[in-house]
């Protein structure tokens, strides 16, 4: 039909949930944070999930300009979620502020470096936030500005430190393939743990922590006997740790139970 044409594949459906373009296997998740100002405070997921849909649309449209573009599609997912507990500072006369711990999703082009790519994103994402380019997603917003990660991730805490704090003592065992560096894999295991239990310890608004952190380090115990399901694979029993710091005026116990329970549904 057209000597441009190289190739025409039937696609059974598209791809929904607020993804823009096509999926593949070469992607890459961005993160990002932002402070959202808002009039009403029992509007405020309304209004993220109207931000995210916006700045996904405007992420695409620009990602996708040019010859030279390797992005193919960008999505919402993982979803965002506040940090309610973790300071904001308010700039307007708006009723309220709150954080927001925000990640898209970028489709890339199979050979596409995925460095260059998230850097790209975060600079369209800084510069439509700078230029209030989401300012008027609905009547809610009054002011949406652009964080810095390492300020709100100090020392390998997210979120803050308090007096009132407590260490999640658990255990787990890990199945690797011996082919890896044990240490390494055991140390980005943990970074994930971590990463992972964030969302539900501080994106609750119930929830009273206000940071977490992978510290103190996690244990390998060597000696402990430990269940291989893969006998081409090797096994350690891991003794994990991590420090919950919560408001003054929270009970430990009751924290306590929450992240060990978190731990343990991630697993």
């Amino acid at each position: 039909a057209n000597d441009s044409i190289n190739d025409v594949r039937y696609v059974e459906s598209i791809p929904s949930d607020g993804l823009v373009g096509s999926i593949g296997t070469n992607l890459v998740e961005v993160d990002y944070a932002y402070e959202l100002d808002y009039n009403n405070y029992t509007l405020v997921s309304q209004s993220r999930r109207e931000l995210d849909e916006s700045l996904v649309k405007y992420v695409a449209s620009e990602s996708f300009q040019g010859m030279q573009s390797s992005t193919v599609g960008v999505s919402p997912y993982p979803e965002d979620y506040l940090l309610y507990n973790v300071p904001c500072s308010l700039q307007t006369d708006a009723e309220g502020c709150v954080l927001v711990k925000a990640k898209i999703t970028v489709y890339l082009e199979e050979a596409a470096p995925i460095a260059d790519a998230t850097q790209q994103t975060l600079d369209l994402i800084i510069m439509g936030m700078d230029s209030d380019m989401f300012d008027s997603v609905d009547d809610n917003v009054v002011d949406v500005r652009y964080v810095n990660l390492p300020l709100i991730r100090e020392n390998g805490v997210f979120g803050s430190t308090s007096s009132n704090y407590i260490e999640v003592d658990y255990a787990y065992e890990m199945e690797y393939d011996t082919a890896g560096n044990l240490t390494d894999i055991q140390a980005d295991l943990e970074e994930a743990i971590n990463e992972k239990s964030i969302p539900s310890l501080m994106g609750d608004p119930e929830s009273n922590v206000v940071g977490v952190s992978p510290s103190p380090e996690d244990q390998v115990l060597l000696n402990v006997p430990c269940s291989v399901k893969d006998t081409s694979n090797a096994c350690v029993v891991v003794k994990g740790r991590m420090t919950v710091f919560l408001t003054d005026d929270s009970e430990v116990s009751d924290e306590e139970q929450r992240a060990r329970g978190t731990i343990e549904s991630g697993m």
